[in-house]
């Protein structure tokens, strides 16, 4: 494995230390960033996109993320769907041109909603830069305690009020690295879609390529499958831990339709495949692994209005993963974000002098 991604997932006393690391990304992000700016020439298409380089962004937002994890046996048509309890996060985000920083908090949930699906405790870290030549993601995100979704061999999926099994012991950690191109820079502003650091005013799109790296494993004290559902799945009832190494790349296409210079419905897909790594871990300390190809799916929308100094919409991104396992089942990730936002910008006096702003 990557060194500085073996520290992201360093341990000590049930606590994970990453903060030399986030550090040593976001190093490596800005000097990624610096090189992509000195390389872009000025050639932007001004009647199409709107550059808003004096202004900074002021972002109110309301933040929803879902993370699944899905075992399935395809031949019996059979699965078992672990979710993590996200409740909504209210945040507000600082921005200006490629740079930016988002505080925000979680909403409580009801006591009804602990008792039907329990707590997940999350610690999360995303760096992101989004140029019009280039998008680069650092990501970390670390889940513990799941309830089980979707489950018919134990629970009636239509009583909606009873408790769903909770798994307190399950923990998924992720680090995920990855970056794409963007081609039609000239007449497609990746950072009015993805942010509205600026502001598109006439349809465009662009082909996109993409290339990353995911690690992702998880783990419990007992067995990934519980015990009711281990006849269904009896060559994976002695797991508790399978983990995955991906290296991945992607081609994709992303288009923004515009209406009257402010109105705006944005769109991106990105098909693509994986080699990966896929270790099982055993009660008795065996472990075994196998290289294998899977499939991956990247894609993102956004819709809103996008003005002058005033801006508002709804965003959403997600990636799915698809992995066979050595037992013959399979592993599919479901990683996804849907946040509401409104912003308004304000204009500086003169160019910060910040990291080259």
């Amino acid at each position: 494995m990557i060194p500085f991604l073996q520290a992201i997932l360093h341990k000590n006393n049930g606590k994970v230390f990453a903060t030399e690391t986030i550090g040593q990304v976001i190093l490596v992000m800005v000097i990624i960033l610096n090189s992509t700016i000195s390389l872009e020439a000025q050639t932007t298409d001004t009647t199409r996109i709107h550059a808003c380089r004096n202004f900074f962004n002021l972002t109110a937002t309301l933040t929803k993320p879902i993370f699944s994890t899905t075992i399935a046996n395809l031949d019996d048509n059979l699965k078992l769907k672990y979710r993590t309890v996200n409740p909504l996060r209210f945040g507000l985000a600082f921005d200006y041109r490629w740079f930016g920083v988002e505080v925000s908090s979680q909403i409580p949930t009801t006591k009804s909603q602990d008792v039907r699906k329990g707590k997940t405790q999350s610690t999360s870290f995303r760096f992101t830069i989004n140029s019009r030549k280039f998008s680069v993601l650092s990501q970390y995100q670390d889940y513990r305690g799941f309830y089980l979704d979707d489950n018919k061999f134990i629970y009636n999926p239509f009583a909606t009020d009873n408790p769903l099994p909770k798994r307190p012991d399950l923990i998924n950690k992720m680090v995920h690295l990855n970056g794409f191109y963007y081609f039609n820079h000239r007449h497609y502003s990746n950072p009015a879609a993805a942010g509205q650091y600026e502001r598109q005013i006439r349809s465009g799109g662009s082909p996109m390529i993409g290339i990353g790296y995911l690690f992702n494993s998880i783990h419990a004290d007992s067995s990934l499958i519980p015990r009711k559902e281990r006849k269904y799945f009896p060559n994976m009832s002695a797991i508790r831990q399978v983990s995955t190494s991906h290296i991945y790349g992607s081609v994709g296409y992303c288009y923004s339709f515009i209406y009257r210079k402010k109105y705006f419905l944005n769109l991106s897909a990105g098909p693509g495949i994986a080699r990966f790594q896929v270790l099982e871990k055993r009660f008795n300390g065996a472990t075994s692994g196998k290289w294998d190809l899977g499939i991956r799916l990247d894609t993102r929308g956004s819709i809103g209005y996008n003005g002058e100094s005033f801006y508002y919409g709804a965003f959403y991104s997600g990636f799915w993963t698809n992995e066979r396992l050595i037992s013959g089942n399979y592993l599919l990730h479901t990683f996804q974000t849907f946040r509401f936002f409104v912003g308004w910008r304000f204009r500086t006096q003169k160019n910060l002098g910040f990291l080259g702003l």
